[in-house]
C-alpha cells in the first residue's frame, strides 16, 4: 500500500486512488518504450519500465530529495551495471569506464555526432531523461491533474508510427484509449472528492472502487463499439507510398536495409547496414549461422526448385540424422561436437545454426516439433496443438557436429561418385546464361586437375582480378540482363550475394554441384568467458557464402567475398613439411598483400584509441574513488533509512501536524492517526465500530490515552462543538503522546 501524506496541492486521495493512478500512468509510459527493440538497437525496455516506476513511487511518497536523489541515483546504477557488466557493483573499474565513456561522449553531443556515441552513454543519458519525464508527469498529473495531453501525445505518437514505420499499433492504441480514458476518469473522482472535501463533506458518497467500475464499463464499451463499428475509407492517400515513389524516383530501386528475409528471387542495388539486434548467442567456437539454401538460379536471384518438408520431434536424433542425409558430413569426415545457445532479440520461428545439428532443445512451455524442408536445410519450430502453425521461439539450445575437412581427402574425391540427384539438382542453370560465364571458369581453372583446386582456383579468381566489395554503388541488371554477367563481366563490384552467386554459377557450368547459401556471420564478440563466446548478431551481419558437394565429403562451406575468411578449417594433410611450409609463407605473403591502407589506418586509429583510452582511465582513477566513496555513503543513508524509515516518517508527520487552530486541522490530524494506526499496528476490519478497534489494539498499544482523543474527535465531528484554545491544546498533546507511542512501539508483525 502507497503512503500518502496530504498537503493543500495533493489532496487527501486513497492508497488504492493513487494505486490504480500510478499503474495506468506505467502502462502508458510503457506504451512509449514497446516500440523501441523494432525500431532501434534496444534490447529490451524493462529496465526503463522499472526505473520510471521507482521514481514514480518515491515521488509519490514524497520523500525528501536527500533521500530520494541518492535512491534513484543508485537503482540508476545498478541497472546500467546490469545491462552492461558483469563483475560486482561496487567496483571501481567498472565505474571509471563510465566515468571515461560520458567524458568521450560529450565532444560528440556538442557537435551532434550521435552516431559515435557509444551505447552505454546513450543508456545513461537515457535513464536521465526517463527521471525528468517522471517528474514532470508526476507534477502534471498527481498535482495539477491534467493528463488529457499526454494520452493525446501517447495517441499521436503511436499513430505516426503505425504510419511511418513498421511498428503496428492496432493494439497498442486500444489499450492506450481504455487506460488513458480511465485515467482521466480516476483523476476526476479525485478531483470531485477533494472539491466536497473542501466544502465540509466528508466524501463518503464517492466511493472510488464503485466509480473505476462504471467507468470501465461505459469506457470498454464505448471502444468496443468504435472498433466494431464500419469504417469509412480514408478521405486521403496513404502518404507513405506517395514519400516513398517521390524518394525513389522512376524506375529506380529503392535502398534495401540489409537483413535476412525470404526474397531471393531478384538479386542486386545497393543496401545501408541496419544495427537492429537479431540474437545473442553463447557458442564455443565462432562459426557462420546457416539459415538455409537456394538450388535454382533463374538469371535474376535465387529460388527453391522443390520443397519437401518434415515433421519429428526437435530431440529424436535419428529422425534428424535420417532426414538430413543431404546435409551432414560424411562419417569419414573429422567433427568436433560444439553446444550453442540462441536468444532472440524477439522472436522467430525459424532456427539457425552452425555445421551439423544432431541435437535441439527449444525454450518453450509449448508442445512445438521441428520442421525440417529436405533440400534447403531450414528449421522451423511448429505449434502441434494449433494445426502445426508456426511457433516463434525466444531461444534453443543445440549440439553441432563441426566439421575439420581433410584436404588429401577433398582432392581425392572421384566426381563419378557423385549421386545423380544431387547432380542433377544442384548443376541446374538458365538457358538463357550467356556462354561467356562458362568459358570464364575453364579460364579461371585451366591447369588445374582435382575437384578441389578447380573450387579454389574459382574461390581466388575474385580476389585476384581486382572485383570490389561495395554495397552503396551497386547496380541493378536491366531487362533481360544475367545477374551473374553483369557482375563478372560489367561492374565487378557488389556484395556477398554477387560474389557467393557467381562462385556458384561459375562452378555448375564446370559440371560440379554447388548450392547458394545464406545465413548470418558469427556477429560481434562481446565477451570471452572459459572457452565460450558471448556474441551478439545483427541484421548487418546478414551473409551469403557457397557450398560445393564432394563425394566422401559431404557438402564443403567456401567463401569467396573479399573481406570475408571461411571459419571452417582445412587440414592441410597432402602435403609434406616443406610443402607445408612452403605453402603456408605462400598464403601469408598473399593475404598481407590483399590488405588495403583502409585496415591499415583503421588498425592504426585503434592503436592510438586504446592509448588514449588507458591514459585517460589512469587519469579518472581519482574520479571513480570519489565515485566508490558518493555510492558508499549512499548505500550507507539507504540502509539507515530501510531500519529507521517508520521513525522517520512519523517524525516527518509530527513535524508537519504541529498545533492547528481550526477544525479543519483537527479532522485532518484524525484521519492521520487512523490512517497509521492501521498501517503500523493493525487494520481496522469493516465490521468494527471505532470504539471495537480502538479496544482491540490494547494488546499492541497503550490505549489509556488513546480512548480520550478518540472522544473528543468523535464529539467534534459529529456534535459541532466549537473548540477553546485550551481545548485544541489539550487534544494537540494527546494526540502527539500517542503519535509517540506510535512511533516507538515495534508495530505490528
Amino acid at each position: 500500500m502507497l503512503l500518502l501524506y496530504n498537503d493543500q496541492r495533493q489532496g487527501s486521495a486513497s492508497p488504492l486512488l493513487t494505486s490504480v493512478m500510478l499503474a495506468l500512468l506505467t502502462l502508458l509510459f510503457w506504451e512509449w518504450l514497446r516500440p523501441l527493440p523494432l525500431l532501434t538497437e534496444t534490447h529490451a525496455v524493462y529496465p526503463f519500465v522499472i526505473f520510471f516506476v521507482i521514481v514514480m513511487v518515491l515521488k509519490v511518497l514524497r520523500l525528501a530529495w536527500y533521500f530520494s536523489v541518492p535512491l534513484v541515483s543508485l537503482v540508476w546504477l545498478f541497472l546500467l551495471h546490469h545491462l552492461y557488466f558483469t563483475g560486482p557493483l561496487f567496483s571501481l573499474s567498472w565505474l571509471s569506464y563510465l566515468v571515461q565513456e560520458l567524458v568521450y561522449a560529450i565532444p560528440f553531443i556538442l557537435e551532434r555526432d550521435w552516431s559515435s556515441v557509444s551505447f552505454l552513454s546513450r543508456t545513461f543519458f537515457f535513464f536521465m531523461l526517463i527521471w525528468l519525464i517522471a517528474l514532470s508527469l508526476y507534477e502534471s498529473v498527481f498535482l495539477r491533474q491534467r493528463v488529457l495531453y499526454f494520452v493525446v501525445m501517447t495517441i499521436t505518437y503511436l499513430a505516426v508510427l503505425d504510419t511511418f514505420t513498421p511498428f503496428d499499433a492496432k493494439g497498442p492504441v486500444i489499450r492506450t484509449v481504455l487506460g488513458g480514458f480511465l485515467l482521466l476518469s480516476v483523476v476526476h473522482w479525485r478531483h470531485i472528492a477533494s472539491k466536497a472535501e473542501q466544502q465540509g463533506g466528508t466524501g463518503a458518497a464517492f466511493r472510488p472502487a464503485s466509480w473505476m467500475v462504471l467507468s470501465l464499463v461505459f469506457i470498454v464499451a464505448a471502444a468496443s463499439v468504435a472498433y466494431t463499428a464500419p469504417k469509412a475509407e480514408p478521405a486521403w492517400p496513404d502518404p507513405v507510398a506517395f514519400i516513398q515513389a517521390y524518394s525513389e524516383g522512376s524506375g529506380a530501386r529503392a535502398v534495401q536495409r540489409v537483413g535476412y528475409d525470404g526474397a531471393d528471387e531478384v538479386l542486386g542495388g545497393p543496401f545501408i547496414e541496419d544495427d537492429t539486434i537479431v540474437f545473442q548467442a553463447v557458442t564455443e567456437t565462432l562459426h557462420y549461422w546457416r539459415g538455409e539454401s537456394r538450388d535454382y538460379y533463374n538469371g535474376q536471384g535465387w529460388e527453391n526448385s522443390d520443397s519437401m518438408e518434415i515433421f519429428f520431434a526437435f530431440d529424436d536424433v535419428e529422425q534428424v540424422r535420417t532426414n538430413m542425409d543431404l546435409f551432414l558430413a560424411d562419417p569419414a569426415t573429422e567433427t568436433d561436437m560444439i553446444r550453442a545457445e540462441l536468444y532472440f532479440a524477439g522472436e522467430r520461428a525459424q532456427l539457425f545454426y552452425p555445421g551439423d545439428p544432431l541435437e535441439v532443445k527449444v525454450f518453450t512451455n509449448t508442445d512445438v516439433v521441428a520442421g525440417w524442408e529436405r533440400f534447403s536445410g531450414r528449421w522451423f519450430s511448429y505449434d502441434r496443438l494449433h494445426h502445426y502453425q508456426p511457433a516463434p521461439l525466444s531461444g534453443y539450445e543445440l549440439v553441432s557436429a563441426f566439421p575439420s575437412y581433410s584436404v588429401k581427402a577433398l582432392r581425392e574425391a572421384n566426381t563419378e561418385q557423385i549421386p545423380a540427384e544431387i547432380r542433377n539438382r544442384y548443376t541446374q542453370l538458365p538457358d538463357t546464361l550467356p556462354d561467356r560465364v562458362g568459358q570464364l571458369a575453364l579460364e579461371a581453372v585451366e591447369g588445374e586437375e582435382t575437384m578441389y583446386d578447380q573450387v579454389r582456383a574459382i574461390e581466388a579468381y575474385f580476389r585476384l582480378n581486382g572485383f570490389e566489395y561495395e554495397t552503396e554503388d551497386v547496380p541493378v541488371p536491366g531487362p533481360g540482363e544475367d545477374y551473374v554477367d553483369q557482375f563478372l563481366f560489367e561492374t565487378q563490384r557488389g556484395y556477398c550475394d554477387n560474389f557467393s552467386s557467381a562462385m556458384v554459377v561459375m562452378l555448375r557450368t564446370l559440371d560440379i554441384p554447388a548450392r547458394w547459401v545464406k545465413g548470418f556471420t558469427s556477429g560481434e564478440v562481446v565477451d570471452r568467458h572459459d572457452r565460450t563466446y558471448n556474441t551478439v548478431v545483427r541484421n548487418k551481419n546478414a551473409h551469403s557464402w557457397v557450398e560445393v558437394y564432394f563425394p566422401g565429403v559431404g557438402w564443403v562451406p567456401f567463401e569467396p567475398t573479399r573481406t570475408f575468411q571461411n571459419p571452417y578449417q582445412f587440414e592441410r594433410d597432402d602435403l609434406d613439411l616443406t610443402q607445408e611450409w612452403d605453402s603456408a609463407t605462400a598464403q601469408q605473403e598473399f593475404l598481407e598483400e590483399q590488405r588495403s591502407e583502409q585496415y591499415l589506418e583503421q588498425e592504426s586509429e585503434s592503436a592510438a584509441a586504446q592509448v588514449d583510452n588507458q591514459n585517460l582511465t589512469h587519469g579518472l582513477q581519482p574520479v571513480g574513488w570519489m565515485i566508490a566513496i558518493a555510492l558508499g555513503f549512499m548505500c550507507i543513508v539507504s540502509l539507515v533509512f530501510v531500519f529507521t524509515w517508520r521513525r522517520v516518517i512519523l517524525s516527518w508527520i509530527i513535524w508537519r501536524y504541529r498545533q492547528g487552530t481550526d477544525q479543519r486541522w483537527l479532522m485532518n490530524t484524525y484521519a492521520v492517526l487512523l490512517r497509521y494506526l492501521g498501517r503500523f499496528i493493525k487494520p481496522k476490519h469493516p465490521s468494527q465500530t471505532l470504539r471495537e478497534y480502538v479496544l482491540s489494539l490494547e494488546s499492541e498499544l497503550e490505549i489509556q490515552q488513546l480512548i480520550p482523543l478518540i472522544r473528543r474527535f468523535e464529539e467534534t465531528r459529529y456534535g459541532n462543538h466549537s473548540l477553546s484554545a485550551s481545548s485544541m491544546r489539550q487534544i494537540y498533546q494527546l494526540w502527539l503522546s500517542v503519535m509517540k507511542q506510535l512511533k516507538s512501539s515495534p508495530g505490528k508483525k
